[in-house]
């Protein structure tokens, strides 16, 4: 009987304890569902701002496609710009070398008027010589001449103031022979030089007109020759301006083409330019958009998680409920494996639902402390935006040892154009790390990493202005300021 009490009083006892565990049990979950509920609703709202913001990204991304596109049009066009100016420089080329071909042309015709030049100026100057030295001597055959002719009018009038003698006269007149001979002779003699200067006398008047008529012809050739000269000169500088006028005018066409190609050629640099900016624009836009997907990703995953813990939670709770009831009716050793069970499914449900947060971190980069950018908003140093800096950038030496700032398991190992080799590693309470610009990473998806252990080493991969570690550090998803955590 005592016995039976006792067993009676324990099993109350035990139904008792049951029964204020199962109102702490669901006082405790009411709270939690409150708190589950408020932490859905949080990140679903958050869920509906990435949202957003990723659809802004995208109306963004697509302006600058249509800006991409309407640049490539008109660089494009200035391509096509260049290329015919390029075509009508060849056909100045072709025309500039006929006109070379006509300019060659006309040297070799200057070079022969020239000559022509030369040699009519030699025959004028010879001519002009002996047009000297005929009148020279056309001077001295008339003075000859007039000398002559007094000789002779002088000879006549002798011979007519002393009457005409005639042979036999001389000769009856003579006193012996010998007086005849020598009259006979000296009468020879007399006619003999009379005779010779009749002759003379005619010899230098035809020298004197043949004097006359030969200066008289190099007088006309000289005038040729000078009319010669005066043509050959006049086509020489004929030949010269029309030379001289292709060229300026090929030179005047040559330099206005060249100065349109190299405008249109500056106006291609500036598209090319503004081209790659916006180019890298995009990247920075997609980067910024894939990081916002990865962010909702998150966000998606911890509603999930959430829900699950719920449902564990909601499960465990049933299965209390369950127990209690059940040990109304069994045994003191009954009770006891009921409240194990339920004790067993508490903690799976608080294992579902959350877990030790962490609160201080190891510092990642254990060979330098210089921050060169905080966190914040800034304007990015490669593509000028001006956006929020969601991390802290540290310089270092290239290579220099990254270490995991705090015990968790490294979920993602890969590139992008904007983070170069990057690692995540995922902690507990939904913290997550990020570590970017790495010459290389020295760990593997799925690998569990402690404190200080190495994770990478320093560079500048990605959109980085040198060698520096990018350290950011996440809250269910969102960017929070990782000296909060550095202390």
């Amino acid at each position: 009987m005592t016995k039976t009490r006792a067993v009676k009083i324990a099993t109350a006892v035990i139904a008792l304890i049951l029964a204020l565990g199962l109102l702490l049990s669901v006082g405790a979950g009411i709270l939690y569902t409150y708190a589950a509920t408020d932490l859905e609703k949080q990140l679903n709202e958050k869920l509906a701002g990435l949202k957003n913001e990723l659809s802004a990204l995208d109306s963004q991304k697509a302006e600058l496609d249509s800006k991409q596109a309407e640049i490539q049009a008109n660089k494009d066009e200035v391509a096509s710009q260049i290329s015919d100016i390029e075509e009508q420089i060849e056909v100045l080329a072709d025309r500039h070398a006929s006109l070379m071909d006509e300019k060659t042309t006309l040297d070799q015709q200057i070079s022969v008027t020239t000559q022509q030049i030369r040699v009519s100026q030699e025959i004028i100057d010879e001519l002009t010589l002996q047009i000297a030295e005929r009148t020279r001597d056309l001077k001295d055959a008339e003075q000859k001449e007039a000398e002559e002719y007094e000789l002779f009018k002088t000879r006549i009038r002798a011979m007519s103031e002393s009457g005409s003698v005639t042979e036999l006269e001389m000769i009856f007149t003579a006193s012996s022979l010998t007086d005849v001979f020598a009259r006979l002779e000296a009468m020879t003699d007399i006619a003999r030089y009379d005779r010779n200067l009749m002759k003379r006398l005619a010899e230098v008047r035809e020298y004197i007109a043949e004097l006359k008529a030969e200066l008289e012809a190099d007088q006309q050739a000289e005038r040729e020759a000078q009319e010669a000269l005066v043509q050959y000169e006049e086509e020489l500088e004929q030949q010269t301006e029309t030379i001289q006028t292709l060229l300026v005018r090929l030179d005047a066409k040559t330099q206005e083409s060249i100065a349109a190609l190299n405008e249109a050629e500056l106006l291609e640099e500036l598209f090319e330019k503004e081209l790659q900016a916006n180019l890298a624009e995009i990247e920075a836009q997609k980067a910024e958009i894939a990081a916002k997907q990865a962010e909702i990703d998150k966000t998606n995953s911890a509603i999930k998680a959430e829900q699950a813990a719920e449902s564990a939670r909601k499960t465990a709770e049933a299965a209390k409920k369950a127990a209690e009831e059940a040990a109304k009716n069994v045994s003191s050793s009954a009770a006891e494996q009921v409240k194990a069970e339920a004790s067993k499914a508490a903690s799976a449900a608080s294992s579902a639902s959350s877990s030790t947060k962490v609160t201080s971190m190891t510092w990642p980069c254990p060979s330098s402390s210089n921050i060169t950018s905080k966190y914040g908003m800034r304007t990015h140093p490669i593509t000028g935006v001006y956006k929020l800096h969601n991390g802290i950038d540290i310089a270092a030496a290239k290579n220099a040892k990254i270490v995991a700032a705090a015990s968790g398991t490294v979920t993602t190992v890969s590139y992008t154009n904007a983070w170069g080799n990057y690692v995540i590693v995922t902690h507990s309470g939904g913290v997550q790390t990020l570590y970017a610009h790495m010459t290389e990473a020295t760990v593997s998806e799925g690998q569990k990493v402690s404190a200080g252990d190495q994770i990478g080493k320093v560079g500048d991969t990605g959109y980085a202005t040198g060698y520096h570690l990018h350290f950011t550090v996440m809250v269910n998803g969102s960017s929070v300021d990782p000296m909060k955590y550095l202390g």
